[in-house]
């Protein structure tokens, strides 16, 4: 299928779901995807990707990036042109989060730092995607997320309007907009709060697991790392406000 024709059947699909699950990457949201009927799920509307560099080198070119602009325009017409929007944002743990959106993006994070330290690559050590992590990854970006995506979509600053650590999740309102926002560990127990807010009954499906796919050794050996290793950036996101106020 041609570029073209890929944006095409994407624009379609957004303009005829029912469901928006609009989460910052790797919170869990493919399996509410695969489980709601007729909902999509997206991480950036602005073009704000969880894997900067990734969209980088996919979408080098101008061609490229037309396409992607205007799909991202596309989405964010009709999203706004619909008279209701449902939208759930699944929010995660965020060292947990973070370790596992560089893993899903692996190949892009590793090319950056390669380009930008040009390491010897005869003598890198068994530290090497530690380094990766540290100096290239975006830890930031879950701390901006929902300023640059949902305040900006909907005019909702969760901020400002609290959230229900009890129960895990807090339900949203702006015009037209209707926002849930959840935690993923909390994802099971609030299943029947979550079709009472979208109207619509599923049956949870679990996809997408990391300790399924192809790193799921590397994956494993790098966290047990992790904990004894003072990663800054991971330092940052945990006590970011965006922790703090999920309960984190």
């Amino acid at each position: 299928m041609s570029l073209l024709k890929k944006a095409i059947a994407d624009v379609k699909k957004f303009r005829n779901a029912e469901v928006y699950i609009y989460q910052m990457g790797k919170v869990g949201s493919s399996s509410l995807e695969a489980s709601i009927p007729n909902s999509v799920h997206m991480h950036t509307l602005y073009g704000n990707s969880p894997c900067c560099v990734g969209e980088k080198q996919r979408n080098a070119g101008i061609k490229r990036q037309f396409v992607t602009k205007t799909k991202f325009l596309l989405r964010r017409f009709f999203i706004k042109w619909k008279k209701d929007v449902k939208i759930i944002t699944v929010v995660r743990e965020p060292k947990a989060r973070n370790v596992s959106m560089f893993f899903q993006e692996l190949s892009y994070w590793v090319v950056d730092y390669i380009n930008k330290y040009n390491p010897d690559m005869r003598y890198v050590d068994d530290d090497f995607l530690l380094e990766v992590f540290e100096k290239t990854f975006d830890h930031d970006y879950y701390d901006k997320w929902f300023d640059r995506e949902i305040k900006r979509l909907t005019g909702i600053d969760v901020y400002k309007k609290g959230f229900d650590h009890k129960k895990g999740f807090n339900i949203y309102k702006n015009g037209r907009y209707e926002l849930m926002v959840i935690r993923m560990e909390d994802i099971e127990k609030n299943k029947n709060e979550i079709e009472g807010f979208i109207n619509i009954e599923f049956e949870l499906e679990n996809v997408n697991d990391g300790s399924r796919k192809w790193y799921a050794n590397i994956y494993k050996e790098f966290k047990e790392k992790l904990k004894i290793r003072n990663i800054k950036g991971l330092d940052y996101v945990s006590k970011s406000r965006t922790a703090k106020f999920f309960g984190y």
